[in-house]
């Protein structure tokens, strides 16, 4: 019986995978539109995924479709979904854009968990 529901559990994550609702270990883009404006960066997501946001002292939530958040220099932001998150830090110079540091949780799949750093200039 623990068998079928092991196989059950991976035949699901699998298909959600195939799907498009759980994330590739490859990194897409969380943002629609990274551009630089006044000494902020304005980071503006997709109508989908929808992200679990930790931004500020005390706001934590779900995204809205579209949702644009306004940083300083140094200020961060974290998303996450599912097996996915990434912790985003707004940066004006000498680049002005946003670093990335994202982890993949593949631990439910039985791989390991992958780490990566980039970076996304604004427009």
């Amino acid at each position: 019986m623990k068998t079928f529901a092991l196989l059950v559990s991976i035949m699901v994550s699998v298909s959600a995978a195939l799907a498009g609702e759980v994330p590739v270990s490859s990194d897409p883009i969380p943002f629609h539109s990274v551009t630089v404006s006044n000494n902020v960066i304005l980071a503006t997501l997709p109508d989908s995924p929808r992200w679990i946001v930790a931004y500020g002292i005390d706001d934590r939530r779900q995204t809205k479709p579209g949702e644009s958040f306004t940083l300083k220099d140094g200020a961060s932001l974290l998303l996450a979904e599912h097996h996915l998150s990434y912790q985003v830090t707004a940066q004006l110079a000498p680049t002005p854009g946003l670093k990335i540091e994202s982890r993949f949780n593949a631990s439910s799949f039985g791989r390991t968990n992958t780490d990566k750093s980039y970076f996304i200039p604004a427009k």
